[in-house]
């Protein structure tokens, strides 16, 4: 198992849906690594189950966002330095497993993958919907979760520089 909290926030992460081709890159990125083949019961496939869980923003769970994640296989030869995906990614993608938006407190669902690697991107429908969630990854054999954003880089602070603060 492992997890991340996130958030959506409006005019910096809160891309929505695909549909919102201008925007839709703007949501938060993680890159989920499948090790290794799955049982060759299972023809050589994964079981995983991918799980979306929104924080409670209202007393009424009928406002909930409009919630769903789209998963997108990538190639073997990725280029994972580019991070996160920007639009002309998304423009030519298609998604391994597409989202229908509901107003629900947890969208999930389970997969069967193959070993590789794999962007999840989770949405709110409608661009700008403002909320948090927290992002669960399951599965029975091994694998790497992490966020796929811009690293950043740590530098020393100049002698000169920190003896005049």
């Amino acid at each position: 198992k492992a997890q991340f909290k996130g958030e959506w926030i409006n005019g910096i992460t809160a891309g929505g849906s695909r549909t919102n081709t201008e925007t839709f890159h703007y949501n938060p990125q993680y890159l989920l690594t499948v090790d290794e083949p799955g049982d060759e019961d299972n023809d050589g496939l994964n079981s995983v189950v991918i799980s979306v869980l929104q924080k409670e923003n209202y007393p009424q769970t009928e406002n909930f966002l409009k919630v769903n994640f789209d998963v997108f296989q990538l190639q073997e030869h990725a280029n994972l330095e580019t991070r996160p995906k920007n639009k002309s990614f998304f423009d030519d993608a298609t998604p391994y497993k597409e989202s229908e938006y509901a107003p629900v407190q947890e969208a999930y669902t389970r997969l069967e993958l193959m070993a590789g690697k794999y962007l999840i991107v989770p949405s709110t429908k409608d661009a700008d919907d403002e909320g948090e969630f927290l992002i669960r990854i399951f599965a029975d054999n091994k694998f790497k979760f992490e966020e796929f954003d811009n690293k950043i880089e740590t530098t020393k602070v100049d002698e000169k520089v920190s003896k005049n603060c």
